[in-house]
């Protein structure tokens, strides 16, 4: 005996999914962009809603940078030995402070306002270049 064939249409997680938005038919949310049925992303940040689809579709916005998680011995292992040195000999208090912090913390996460605070401190201060910033703490 033959398998039943599924005649009932798939959940969508929205009444009025899927959505034909130009050519690209929505058919999902992740639970942060809307999904089309190439798997394509549409990042919105916004309450889902048909409007707010469009909107993503139509106009697509950068998803955010994903939060980076570190531990304080990654970070120092990727500054230069000069970039170290310079860190650790500074008598600038500014200086001092982010590395005791840098230290004691359990962990770095980019998103975190202590972290993007002691990294623009650090280039103030001529410890490290922004570029170099945006290598050490990816």
């Amino acid at each position: 005996m033959p398998d039943e064939i599924q005649t009932e249409p798939p959940e969508f997680p929205f009444p009025w999914m899927p959505l034909q938005v130009g050519n690209v038919e929505i058919v999902g949310w992740d639970g942060f962009s809307y999904v089309d049925r190439s798997g394509r992303t549409y990042w919105s940040g916004a309450e889902p809603s048909e409007v707010d689809c469009a909107d993503a579709v139509q106009n697509p916005r950068p998803c955010p940078a994903p939060v980076v998680i570190m531990t304080p011995l990654t970070v120092l292992s990727r500054l230069t030995p000069a970039e170290e040195m310079a860190l650790t000999a500074s008598a600038d208090l500014a200086v001092s402070i982010v590395r005791q912090r840098m230290i004691a913390a359990g962990e770095i996460r980019s998103d975190d306002p202590r972290t993007i605070e002691g990294r623009q401190i650090l280039i103030a201060k001529g410890i490290i270049t922004a570029e170099r910033a945006a290598e050490i703490f990816a």
